[in-house]
């Protein structure tokens, strides 16, 4: 995990990796841990999440027809629609898969539900292996800032209700 810190303000980049197993044909990941929030608890009381940034690895074969769905999302709210910060639907048959969500998400450290903010929902098709098997690897960034009060200074960027075209020349 790096930090920076800049005019009282603490800034921090969290990379994880996991992989996701096939038992069964759907997964949910909480990005964030008690142990990425617990030392910050008693110091700031706000996070800013600026930026998440997911990777997605084949760890099958090259050139199978098997593909994905994964959804980034606020766990906190029940209606599908209303919580999702992005979405991708791709396949890995060609290589790895880079995914960026600018969420933009101000959220309280005190909150119980501080562990549901971020959620990454994948849902597999196509993929017939034995049970525990390893066929996807995930490896995801989330840059966030810790604040005493709710300014962020920052750019706030609306992104709702644009699509945008990933085009690639297999």
């Amino acid at each position: 995990m790096g930090t920076f810190v800049k005019l009282g303000l603490k800034q921090v980049v969290k990379t994880t990796e996991e992989m996701i197993t096939i038992d069964s044909d759907h997964q949910t990941f909480r990005l964030l841990s008690e142990n990425d929030l617990a030392p910050y608890r008693d110091i700031y009381r706000f996070m800013h999440i600026g930026l998440v940034q997911v990777e997605f690895k084949p760890l099958t074969l090259r050139g199978l027809p098997e593909s994905f769905i994964a959804a980034l999302r606020d766990g906190r709210n029940h209606n599908l629609k209303n919580s999702l910060i992005g979405t991708i639907q791709t396949s890995l048959a060609y290589g790895p898969v880079y995914f960026n969500a600018y969420p933009n998400l101000q959220i309280s450290l005190q909150d119980e539900y501080s562990l549901s903010y971020i959620m990454l929902n994948v849902k597999l098709h196509g993929y017939d292996y034995m049970p525990g098997t390893k066929v996807v690897y995930i490896c995801y960034r989330i840059y966030y800032k810790l604040l005493h009060t709710l300014n962020p200074m920052c750019k706030m960027i609306e992104f709702k209700n644009e699509i945008i075209l990933i085009e690639t020349n297999f």
